[in-house]
């Protein structure tokens, strides 16, 4: 009995099982890789887990690996594995390996056909998604109201309201009716597109049929309502919420108060707690954090401040979100060191910038023309994996408008320093850089630094553009 190994390999599936439980996916791989396959009783499960520590630690090729190994075997993997490598697959945009994969699945059921349909509308494949729909119709699992729900919600976040309101009709049609999660998104896509008042008919409508309906969809549409000026129907809207018995809650409240803000109502900002308080409703971080934000744009940055001490003191939890309001506030004053302290702070905190609190700061440094300390922000986002919003990179762009500026003042070291130092933060200077700084040398009679500029332009293959050229011609002439 010693030396039968049977009951060691018997609880060997279920220990990887409660190791992966654990989390602790490394040991659950490097004990697989330790095993000899051979001697294991064959236990698909065994491989689920192996293949789900893979994926789990990002490595999804070897996860891929296993299931081929698996397949070779003679197993059946089961559904939910497959279903598993489908979800990933369409999280790394792989749309192409997903339609293939699902393909080679024989026993598909209602969670296979709806990861397939909800991945493909995710990644703008509408037309492919509405042809699978097309097909599970056909087969022994018709679509279900999370399935139609799923297409709909995506066809809103793309802004094809029409559509999605055809296949409401279309799913109720077939007595499936819709939730408040499908009415959700139906009100936020209209009010997306700016047909807030679309949305307030809808939501009218689904009350007087007697539907039942929850404070989301209420609040979604007083935000819509805000952002599209009609404030009279959205506080109308807020004030039936509580005579229909829909609860108003905090979040209703920083929807409104967030919204209200923005369209420029002149309103105390710290008299907008007092008004929370008063409904008996407990301000959150959330609406803490719109108080800081409505005091910078009105430029009271120390009243910004003292609010969130205030916040901390009473042992309020703050947030990525209150540092980067604070950082942003303090940039567009021009007070750089403060926001420096703000951020470095906030690492010591334990909280982390996120990528607008990094985006803030490279567009601050560069407003402030602080041109060095903005190349090495970015190269720092770069290397950490955060993404450069479109704002950031058209400011970098305006990299070559201050090149241009300083040369026409006829501050050459200035624009030298600047285009010599565009590449060490891995700003590319383009065509148009190099054009410039040409024509700035010529026009500042910088002819031997025009001359070699010009090699390096012919070297690099950079174009020499017309004007360029032309300045060119006339200096040659001249001489």
């Amino acid at each position: 009995m010693i030396n039968d190994p049977i009951p060691y390999l018997s609880v060997f599936p279920r220990f990887l099982r409660i190791i992966s439980d654990m989390k602790e996916y490394l040991v659950v791989v490097d004990c697989f890789r330790k095993m000899n396959y051979e001697m294991v009783t064959p236990r698909w499960y065994l491989f689920n887990v192996v293949i789900m520590s893979f994926c789990k630690l990002g490595r999804v090729h070897e996860g891929f690996s296993t299931l081929g190994i698996v397949l070779k075997r003679g197993f059946e993997p089961d559904v939910a594995t497959f279903t598993f490598f489908l979800k990933r697959l369409f999280e790394e945009n792989k749309v192409s390996r997903a339609v293939e994969l699902f393909h080679r699945i024989v026993e598909k059921n209602e969670i296979t056909y709806g990861v397939m349909i909800d991945g493909l509308c995710k990644n703008g494949y509408f037309d492919e998604a509405f042809m699978l729909l097309r097909d599970m119709e056909k087969t022994k699992f018709k679509p279900n109201l999370i399935i139609y729900s799923s297409i709909i919600d995506n066809l809103c976040r793309k802004k094809r309201v029409i559509e999605a309101l055809d296949l409401e009709r279309e799913m109720n049609g077939k007595g499936i009716q819709s939730d408040v999660f499908t009415y959700n998104s139906i009100i936020l896509g209209l009010c997306n597109i700016g047909a807030s008042n679309v949305a307030h008919d809808y939501l009218e409508k689904l009350f007087r049929k007697g539907v039942e309906t929850n404070v989301i969809n209420y609040t979604t549409l007083i935000g819509g309502l805000l952002k599209d000026r009609r404030v009279l129907t959205a506080v109308k809207l807020f004030e039936i919420m509580k005579v229909r018995g829909k609860n108003r809650d905090t979040f209703t409240y920083n929807v409104f108060l967030d919204n209200i803000l923005k369209i420029g109502w002149e309103i105390e900002p710290t008299e907008l707690l007092g008004l929370l308080e008063e409904k008996g409703l407990r301000p959150d971080i959330v609406t803490h954090n719109i108080i800081a934000h409505q005091l910078c744009k009105l430029g009271r940055l120390d009243d910004a401040g003292e609010h969130i001490i205030r916040c901390y003191e009473k042992g309020l939890q703050l947030d990525t979100q209150t540092f980067t309001i604070m950082i942003n506030g303090y940039l567009k004053k021009g007070m750089v060191e403060k926001a420096e302290d703000c951020f470095r702070n906030m690492e010591k905190g334990g909280f982390t910038p996120d990528d607008w609190t990094w985006n803030i700061m490279a567009q601050g440094y560069i407003q402030t023309s602080k041109i060095e300390k903005a190349k090495l922000l970015v190269s720092q986002m770069i290397t950490r994996g955060f993404i450069i919003n479109a704002k950031t990179a058209s400011m970098i762009e305006n990299f070559t408008i201050m090149i241009n500026g300083y040369l026409q003042k006829g501050v050459v070291e200035n624009a030298e320093y600047c285009f010599r130092d565009m590449e060490k933060g891995g700003f590319t200077p383009d065509d148009c850089t190099w054009n410039i700084m040409a024509q700035g040398y010529i026009r500042t009679s910088k002819i031997e630094k025009a001359k070699l500029l010009v090699s390096q332009m012919i070297t690099k293959g950079f174009i020499i553009n017309a004007k360029t050229a032309s300045m060119i011609e006339t200096l040659l002439a001249a001489r």
